[in-house]
């Protein structure tokens, strides 16, 4: 990546999520913090207002350019929203498809008639689960609860036994070996529980 592309990538970063730290930008361009911190002084010198406070911030994102999206940054959104984790769960898969129209809709003139061609010749084949609605609704429930850091009580079973779990903390939800994961702290722990073994939620 050349610097000119890191620095738009670390625009682009800040204007999107909050919170980011030099560790946190160094860790998405694939460099050290010595070199985003010098990467954030060519953005200051370049006078774009930004600061740091618990996290870098723009005063004003008016001076960044609209987003667009090059072919293979389209392409690669094509895939990701057609890929296992999207497809493990229909509700998901009808947000990706949704989403992926709204992308498309927009595609600019002068890439429209290559990204649809290599569209065509890019294959996806994903296998959705057919989860019980039970399945869905632990899932839907899990992301308003990561959404609002709201301590959850569980269900758990086992080969053995049912186990009643309260005061559950979600960390992260994590797509791993075609299957869903908590993570979530418990009694100041951080353990991984298989979506599988949650039998009931409740907020």
């Amino acid at each position: 990546m050349s610097k000119a592309d890191r620095l738009l990538l670390i625009l682009n970063l800040i204007r999107a999520r909050k919170n980011l730290r030099a560790k946190d930008l160094a860790k998405e361009c694939g460099v050290t913090e010595r070199t985003i911190y010098r990467d954030i002084t060519a953005i200051s010198s370049a006078n774009i207002p930004i600061y740091f406070e618990n996290g870098y911030k723009f005063l004003t994102d008016a001076f960044l350019p609209a987003l667009n999206f090059s072919l293979d940054e389209y392409l690669a959104l094509y895939i990701g929203l057609n890929s296992e984790a999207i497809h493990s769960d229909p509700a998901l898969r009808k947000s990706g498809k949704t989403a992926l129209a709204k992308l498309e809709s927009v595609t600019p003139e002068n890439i429209k008639d290559d990204y649809h061609e290599i569209r065509r010749k890019v294959g996806i084949e994903c296998k959705g689960k057919n989860e019980e609605p039970k399945d869905r609704l632990i899932l839907s429930l899990l992301i308003q609860a990561l959404s609002k850091d709201t301590k959850i009580e569980l269900r758990l079973t086992s080969e053995k036994s049912t186990e009643i779990v309260k005061d559950v903390l979600p960390e992260k939800l994590l797509y791993k070996d075609s299957e869903w994961f908590l993570i979530a702290t418990i009694e100041s722990e951080k353990k991984t529980i298989p979506l599988t073994q949650i039998r009931g939620l409740s907020i």
